[in-house]
């Protein structure tokens, strides 16, 4: 297996583990009320990357009933296709999806950091060009500048770290920076940006 298959397989095999984890953390309200202050439409079509079992997903849906949410773990998008009936979940990899048109708002909270730096840039740039004029892309992703591999009784996890000036980078053409900060949280520090599309 390559690191991706081995970081969907730790997830997969410890599914039920994973949901009460996350869901024992509090929901990012203030994260998605701040990505739908930057859009003025009503009823946005918001594609949100690493849905897990949904915990954001409940909450998005009290802002718009256009909702897609994606994760590579199928099993568990069976779990929140069970916990969030009203959503919309598939089994897709942020790599390979077939992003809709018009897409107002991508969330990505603690997804985007299993990808390396050329995979990153290429997802960015599939969900430019799905982007409605001034959609907006909205990032939690792991702050440093290095790769780090984690073994543990879950299994194996790749993790890459990235910068402002990294992503900043990558999207140089694409898309601005409208918003970004820091923050310490679970033993680590974090980058969240948004980006808006040119």
């Amino acid at each position: 297996m390559n690191e991706k298959e081995k970081t969907i397989a730790a997830y997969n095999e410890n599914a039920e583990y994973m949901t009460k984890k996350f869901n024992g953390m509090p929901t990012r309200v203030e994260d998605i009320d701040r990505a739908f202050g930057f859009v003025s439409k009503l009823n946005p079509s918001v594609v949100e990357i690493g849905s897990g079992s949904g915990r954001e997903a409940a909450y998005i849906l009290t802002k718009t009933s256009n909702y897609i949410g994606i994760d590579p773990a199928d099993k568990i998008v069976e779990i929140a296709k069970q916990d969030v009936p009203g959503a919309t979940f598939i089994v897709a990899d942020a790599e390979t999806y077939d992003y809709p048109n018009g897409i107002d708002i991508v969330f990505s909270f603690a997804s985007l950091h299993y990808f390396d730096k050329n995979a990153l840039g290429r997802i960015l740039k599939r969900i430019h060009y799905s982007l409605n004029s001034r959609g907006i892309v909205y990032i939690s992703i792991k702050l440093g500048n290095d790769r780090k591999v984690v073994k543990d009784d879950f299994g194996e996890r790749t993790f890459y770290y990235y910068n402002l000036e990294v992503i900043s980078e990558l999207v140089e053409e694409l898309c601005r920076v409208i918003y970004w900060s820091t923050q310490y949280s679970v033993q680590q520090d974090w980058l969240t940006i948004v980006l808006q599309k040119n």
